[in-house]
């Protein structure tokens, strides 16, 4: 009778342990992947000091979007516009590159004026939540940092496809930006390729802080890697794609270019500036043409011409 009751008590302690360890990988299993509370702390660090993408990020998950920083914030981070609108404000003023984070901050910035200005027109019968002029700076400066992103990407991809003819050669060409060591004396400083001598191979810079030119060496010249790029082992820069190992979706412009051109145009319109406003809805034509939207590319055409008219 004892053996069999040892017995019975051995395969309660066997599926005790069973259930146990059952629980607990499924536990395991429940838990997230990274401490939220950990990446909250070290993204508030970031956004103290300033960083576009993480300014960029407390924007996203403050206005209820979701961050490729982590799944997890909006959890623990509340849903608060005037708070987005704040880090928003923050990443698109930052001095530090890069340019990209910077836009899709003015999108979503944009984006918030205009549905917040929707709900009080529903609501009170007003126009704007914001008022034209502060539309009007935040278009501005948001295709001021598309553009700086899009001459970003050009230097990005000049910078890959010089390393993909060479592993090992500095090769450099006109127009290239690079550091030339100045007078010989130890410190480099940025410029441009302005000549690249066929018979020797030396190199003639023009330097950015005073526009002085210098003829160096080609060991006495570097190439200038753009300042937003994550360097390969080969000193190149990295795509989003190549860095992450996918695609930054914060990054994304939510409106199109072209319609952020019009829009401007249309308050440019609006309040007499009328050669700014031409221009602009030109400038949207072309790149609706280029997108294939040929629709709006002849609305926006046509206001032109009666603008210039």
């Amino acid at each position: 009778g004892n053996h069999n009751h040892d017995d019975n008590l051995n395969s309660q302690n066997d599926r005790s342990n069973s259930n146990t360890s059952s629980k607990d990988q499924n536990d395991a299993e429940d838990q997230p992947s990274h401490d939220s509370f950990s990446v909250l702390f070290h993204l508030s660090h970031a956004a103290s000091l300033h960083n576009v993408p993480a300014c960029l990020a407390f924007g996203r998950i403050h206005s209820g979007l979701d961050s490729v920083v982590s799944d997890l914030l909006r959890d623990i981070v509340p849903i608060d516009f005037d708070a987005s609108k704040e880090f928003l404000r923050r990443a698109m003023q930052s001095p530090y590159p890069p340019a990209g984070p910077k836009a899709a901050a003015g999108c979503l910035l944009y984006q918030i004026l205009l549905d917040e200005g929707q709900h009080i027109a529903m609501e009170k019968g007003g126009t704007h939540a914001a008022s034209p002029k502060v539309l009007m700076e935040v278009l501005e400066d948001t295709l001021k940092h598309i553009y700086a992103m899009e001459e970003e990407d050009e230097e990005r991809q000049k910078h890959q496809e010089r390393e993909k003819k060479s592993c090992h050669a500095k090769i450099v060409a006109v127009g290239d930006r690079a550091e030339g060591n100045y007078a010989l004396e130890g410190s480099f400083y940025p410029g441009t390729i302005v000549d690249v001598h066929a018979d020797d191979g030396r190199i003639t810079i023009q330097y950015d802080d005073d526009g002085s030119t210098e003829t160096l060496d080609t060991s006495q010249v570097r190439p200038l890697i753009p300042p937003t790029a994550t360097q390969t082992n080969l000193g190149g820069p990295l795509s989003d794609e190549e860095a992450l190992g996918c695609e930054s979706s914060d990054d994304k412009c939510m409106i199109p270019v072209y319609q952020l051109q019009a829009e401007l145009a249309d308050l440019k319109a609006e309040h007499g500036n009328k050669t700014e406003a031409a221009m602009l809805y030109q400038q949207a034509a072309d790149r609706a043409i280029a997108d294939g939207k040929m629709k709006s590319a002849t609305e926006w055409s046509l206001k032109a011409a009666d603008i210039e008219e």
